[in-house]
């Protein structure tokens, strides 16, 4: 259950949809969210763990794999695009990030997080946010 607004409405909050995912390639551009994320990655120690949140195909992840030997984690609503990350070999769970993500991985397990294009969909962004944080080492980032 989810308060809406600043009044006293409760609702429970939608199903996941899966969505569906047929191409590893993006259909987006790395290069203008690629430089922060690479920035925050320098800040990381090389057996750090990074998670992408939204992860789908894991292009994103399979970006980051090219810059260094972290251990990388991702979370997706659709089990084409899960299934697609891990063909790659990355460590991809399947869940709805907006109410699963701290039961499926240990807290302040994550040096980084990034997620892209994902908050704009998720139904609870405080939540969300809140879920994350709770993953993220101390001093860790979010990107």
């Amino acid at each position: 259950m989810y308060q809406i607004g600043w009044g006293t409405e409760l609702m429970t909050a939608p199903k996941p949809l899966d969505y569906s995912n047929t191409d590893v390639v993006p259909g987006w551009d790395h290069s203008i969210i690629l430089p922060p994320i690479v920035k925050a990655l320098r800040s990381i120690p090389p057996d750090g763990a990074v998670l992408d949140i939204g992860c789908g195909s894991g292009a994103m992840l399979a970006e980051i794999r090219k810059r260094g030997s972290w251990k990388l984690c991702g979370l997706d609503s659709s089990e084409s695009a899960v299934s697609m990350a891990r063909s790659q070999g990355f460590d991809v769970r399947l869940a709805d990030a907006t109410v699963d993500s701290a039961a499926l991985f240990r807290p302040h397990s994550f040096d980084l997080i990034v997620s892209v294009e994902v908050i704009e969909h998720v139904y609870d962004p405080r939540g969300f946010l809140r879920q994350a944080q709770t993953l993220l080492r101390p001093n860790g980032g979010s990107g």
